[in-house]
């Protein structure tokens, strides 16, 4: 915790790795990643980024639900020294288009369902985008999620992003470390008062915010984190991802939120704590076999 206060989110995950590498980093549907496994699988990213163009301050957006590709897309992008753009998958293609133009990403990480709304936005771009396609399924195990059967990859657009990892796993970076002033997150605004607005966010933000958390929400190293708020908003790219990865935490992904998928991983993963909507809260806990006694603790936002 203390190399993300005083630095950087990154700098604490390799703590993390190097203190005890095959500790469960992720839960997905059954597959257990490791914190090894994870720092392997976005050292391949990385270099299929650097194939893109991807170098120190250019931009990766990642319009991904959570799952683990949005966490290995997440610390690829900052071994590199690059911008991570969340993005809503649910966007519309003048809205995608917009925010494209304006931020110009080297790199799209996308689920293949938004191809034709991907697809729509990239046209007229003035700056090239590689796209990768990330199914829901990627590093999913035995389990089933809420997905509904799509294709992996869209035919003659873009690649399929776990084969290029692939191609390049076992293969290291040389260790270089964001400053904690240098940009990490360009977070775009709902656009609800004007025009959607890039906020800009350093690495010092995002690690201060995921070592003093723990302690202020009385969190140890033996509790677990429900993913419920989407990576691609604030909240659970701070709540969630950066906590979990900067403190050691292992995530249970959820996907998207779906109320009897979330009471089945409570139920198998008891985990400690999660962020999410009043609504959220009231869909899942009113709902037939509720789970409540296996939290510890739980915080909302978006409150009226």
């Amino acid at each position: 915790m203390d190399d993300a206060a005083s630095g950087t989110v990154l700098a604490a995950y390799a703590t993390q790795v190097e203190a005890d590498r095959d500790a469960v980093a992720v839960h997905y549907f059954g597959n257990a990643i490791s914190r090894g496994q994870l720092d392997e699988l976005s050292d391949a990213c990385a270099h299929v980024l650097a194939e893109s163009g991807v170098v120190r301050g250019e931009r990766v957006a990642v319009s991904l639900q959570n799952t683990p590709m949005f966490a290995v897309a997440l610390l690829a992008t900052w071994k590199l020294g690059a911008v991570l753009v969340p993005v809503n998958p649910m966007v519309s293609a003048a809205e995608l288009a917009s925010l494209l133009a304006d931020c110009e990403p080297r790199v799209l990480f996308a689920h293949p369902e938004m191809a034709p709304v991907v697809l729509g936005a990239a046209t007229g771009l003035e700056t090239p985008l590689a796209l990768l396609w990330s199914a829901p399924g990627d590093l999913a195990g035995d389990q089933r999620g809420s997905w509904s059967a799509i294709p992996e990859v869209v035919s003659g657009q873009g690649r399929s992003a776990l084969p290029q990892l692939e191609r390049h796993r076992g293969r290291t970076l040389p260790r270089r470390e964001p400053a904690p002033d240098d940009l990490a997150l360009l977070v775009y605004t709902s656009g609800t008062t004007g025009p959607s607005k890039g906020a800009m966010l350093t690495h010092a933000n995002i690690g201060y915010h995921a070592a003093v958390t723990p302690d202020w929400l009385g969190l140890d190293t033996m509790d677990t984190i429900l993913t419920i708020a989407p990576f691609f908003h604030i909240t659970g790219l701070g709540m969630h991802l950066a906590l979990g990865l900067g403190s050691g935490l292992p995530l249970v992904m959820t996907y998207r939120f779906e109320p009897q998928q979330v009471l089945d991983l409570i139920r198998h993963y008891e985990p400690r704590f999660t962020v999410a909507t009043i609504t959220a809260y009231s869909t899942r806990f009113g709902s037939p076999g509720q789970a409540k006694r296996a939290y510890f603790a739980v915080y909302a936002g978006g409150l009226p």
